[in-house]
């Protein structure tokens, strides 16, 4: 569903255009200004620059040093004959304030382009223009207002070029524009000179408009809009300005193009006339567009070559409940979907997101508990053709992470798969600012409930994010797990409703697999190892595949060590394997390198492989919910698989242990309050920075050892708990990087240096500690604060 219609760049391709509109632009004699505001002062001007087209003559003033009446004289002395006003932003930003400041200013009186407005039609293609980013202009200059007004004219340039590119590859098209936005006397007369002629008359316009977008779009509501193009009020002419920018994208649109922030935030009817055109399915069957665009089957064809959806499980009238998820995410409508594992939950969510991204541009935002889960979606995706999905999620590193985010933000991205503690990241939430959202998808949406068996404080926080961010688009909530005990169901809705006044509509298909078959084999701990190859050798065919879930990472890498030794191929997934050796044994397993893996379960949501036939659990799992989920990724082919596990006795008061170990105290809650409220004081403010060990360095009487493994993330979970208590807030994280590298080669030329600094012995033996620490530490992605106080003694 790519288009083929393509606007080309003609500043490359007819350098001799250029010089004719620079020409030209010249003896229009316009008059380009950009002004340097202080956001924090009621964006007071302290900075002017401003360029004649005419001779190039420009100057810059600072407000600080003139006075109102003398800045105003030499700016219109400059722009004397001027007869047209440019700038970019132009219109909402500098000609505002100017006005309100200056307002004796005789050039402002000026007809006026604004080259961010024209940028957008000229240039509706991703990549988009070089010198523009959002709203501001590309400069390698800070606070340099005369060098933006001639980038502007520079820029100006190039959008004329451009539209006379598309008015000579699509005639019609550019006289439509045209006709669209004749009532913005400047902009009119320029369209009008690239193609000679004057705007066409609207039945000429509506024909061309019908004609032109009958596949591109619904024609019963292309029609109702441009019904009224013989109209001259103010509101048709602002519908019909925003009507251009709307088909302008959707002219280019199926590829990787967006509409930029500027537009959405300013100009709100354009994605009200995109969604009008192409989210609603008329109901008329000789409208070609709704009869593809809006059919489940043909769009499930269309990108993921399936005939047809699961025949099971069903809806009440037995009818596919896969088709009926899908059916109501392709109308934005809120649910909440209980599914088998294996039951084709995945394509409930990315098939709506997918046909979301090719009708409007909008990101659906997947939030997922698991990185590995993750990684496994974008690749399944990629090996079905699917090029717009991105992961966001600590695995990365920061090259790729990069990388990512400007997918996000320039449009290339539909889908992203995140990790619900990036919510609190500032470049995440600044990259899908610059975004529509379709959907905010919760996968595995248990772990948002008290009741789960898998909760996940951050997953909380989520829905006062899109609360405090994005009430305004109003995008819908879609929930999915395959826990369907009644009090999750209900703990969910209730936290949506409550938290956005948002009703899920239920879709629950129960957690029946009809394709696994279970069993108990009674094992002492001496005996689980040969139970396990026993097994293996007994129910795996070399085509399948198997995993071994343990309770501990000990028992993963016991387990993979001795398979190994009995010629069986396999690996070892735990959280404590650096990120690139997760990555790797995934890598393998998915592929087929490995045939068995032994693993915790950092590793059990995260697998879609088709062909495990075989799962064992060689210890009991905390709960029922966690056995079927993690047993759940067998058989996930839809062909008969087999899951074992080995009881011992000994192993519930394992799990008891492993329980007793995780849970948080009453003196945990009131010596971490504690600890911040002082910091509060010594501090004299209400809001604090602190990170979690350095927190729980503070704090007196818990019961988390500072050096655990888990000390940080039960500190998170307490401070969870205590915002949902109303004791505090907890607001986004505050992550900053300092690049540093040693200039010594050795520790004692660092030691010696010290030694011969003018420090006293306390500084001395703290900066030895810290420099001992970076000398020993081998971490390849860098240390944490926190590590650092650990590992070097140092608070």
């Amino acid at each position: 569903m790519i288009s083929t219609e393509q606007v080309l760049d003609p500043v490359q391709l007819e350098p001799d255009r250029r010089q004719h509109w620079l020409a030209r632009l010249s003896t229009w004699r316009a008059f380009s200004v950009d002004v340097e505001t202080v956001p924090q002062d009621d964006n007071r001007i302290f900075k002017l620059g401003a360029v004649r087209s005419l001779d190039q003559r420009g100057l810059t003033l600072s407000a600080s040093t003139l006075t109102a009446a003398d800045l105003v004289q030499k700016v219109d002395e400059l722009a004397i004959d001027s007869r047209l006003l440019v700038g970019h932003n132009l219109r909402r930003h500098d000609l505002v304030e100017l006005k309100k400041q200056y307002p004796t200013l005789q050039c402002l009186h000026l007809p006026m382009l604004d080259t961010l407005e024209l940028s957008t039609i000229a240039f509706p293609n991703n990549p988009y223009h070089r010198l523009v980013k959002g709203y501001k202009l590309v400069s390698d200059s800070k606070n340099e207002p005369e060098r933006d007004a001639r980038i502007t004219l520079d820029l100006l340039v190039d959008e004329l070029v451009a539209l006379e590119e598309m008015w000579r590859s699509d005639e019609d098209w550019f006289a439509l524009l045209h006709f669209l936005l004749r009532r913005d006397g400047p902009l009119c007369s320029l369209l009008g000179e690239i193609r000679t002629s004057t705007a066409p008359e609207p039945q000429a316009a509506q024909d061309i408009a019908l004609r032109k977008f009958q596949n591109k779009c619904c024609q019963t509501a292309l029609r109702q809009l441009t019904e009224g193009f013989s109209k001259f009020s103010e509101e048709a002419a602002e519908a019909q300005t925003a009507l251009a920018y709307a088909l302008g994208w959707i002219r280019v649109s199926g590829g990787n193009s967006v509409l930029p922030l500027w537009v959405s935030e300013t100009m709100p009817t354009v994605f009200g006339q995109v969604e009008h055109l192409r989210e609603r399915d008329c109901g008329d069957p000789t409208c070609t567009y709704c009869q593809t665009q809006h059919d489940p089957e043909a769009l499930l064809k269309s990108y993921f070559s399936k005939p047809s959806f699961r025949d099971k499980p069903t809806t009440a009238d037995g009818a596919s409940l896969q088709r009926a998820i899908v059916q109501a995410g392709l109308q934005r409508h809120s649910l909440l979907a209980v599914l088998p594992t294996g039951g084709g939950k995945s394509i409930c969510y990315q098939l709506p997101a997918l046909a979301h991204y090719w009708r409007t541009g909008k990101l659906t935002v997947i939030v997922s508990p698991l990185q590995s889960l993750m990684k496994d979606q974008v690749d399944n995706l990629v090996a079905a053709g699917v090029q717009c999905a991105v992961t966001i999620n600590g695995l990365l590193t920061p090259i790729e992470r990069r990388a990512a985010l400007d997918k996000i933000r320039l449009g290339d991205a539909g889908i992203v798969l995140v990790s619900p503690e990036q919510f609190r990241s500032r470049t995440f939430c600044d990259a899908i600012r610059h975004r529509q959202i379709a959907t905010w998808v919760f996968d595995e949406a248990h772990c948002l409930s008290k009741w789960g068996h898998d909760f996940r404080t951050d997953y909380l926080y989520v829905a006062r994010y899109i609360g405090e961010n994005f009430s305004a688009q109003g995008a819908p909530i879609a929930c999915f797990t395959a826990t369907a005990k009644l009090d999750v169901v209900e703990d969910l809705c209730e936290h949506f409703q409550d938290s956005l006044g948002i009703s899920l509509e239920k879709f629950l298909g129960g957690h029946e697999r009809t394709n696994l078959t279970f069993s108990v084999v009674p094992a002492t701990k001496a005996e689980k190892a040969q139970r396990i190859l026993e097994l293996i050798r007994e129910d795996l065919k070399p085509d399948g595949a198997a995993i071994v879930f343990c309770a501990t990472r000990k028992n993963a890498e016991f387990f993979a060590e001795i398979l190994e030794k009995h010629g069986v191929v396999s690996g070892c997934f735990h959280g404590g394997l650096a990120s690139d050796k997760k990555k790797e044994v995934q890598q393998d397993f998915l592929s087929g390198t490995l045939q068995v893996i032994a693993a915790t379960n950092a590793f059990g949501m995260g697998v879609d492989k088709p062909n495990v036939r075989l799962v064992i659990h060689a210890d009991i799992t905390g709960s029922l919910e966690n056995y079927l989920q993690e047993a759940g990724r067998a058989g996930r082919d839809g062909e008969s698989a087999h899951c074992v596990l080995l009881f011992d006795e000994e192993d519930v008061e394992t799990q008891f242990k492993l329980s007793a170990g995780s849970q948080l105290r009453y003196q945990d809650f009131n010596g971490l309050l504690r600890a911040i409220r002082k910091r509060c004081e010594r501090m004299k403010s209400s809001e604090v920075v602190v990170s979690a060990k350095e927190l729980l360095a503070e704090s007196e009487g818990t019961t988390i050892e500072v050096d655990s493994r888990d000390a940080a993330t039960k500190v998170t979970t307490a401070i969870a708990w205590l915002e949902r208590s109303g004791f505090l807030q907890r607001k986004e994280n505050r992550t900053r990087v300092f690049p540093n590298s040693l200039k010594v080669a050795t520790l004692d030329e660092a030691l010696d240096k010290l030694e011969k600094a003018n420090l006293n012995a306390k500084a001395r033996k703290t900066y030895a500690a810290v420099v001992e620490h970076l000398f020993r530490s081998d971490a390849p992605d860098g240390l944490s604060t926190d590590e650092m106080m650990l590992e070097s003694g140092v608070a």
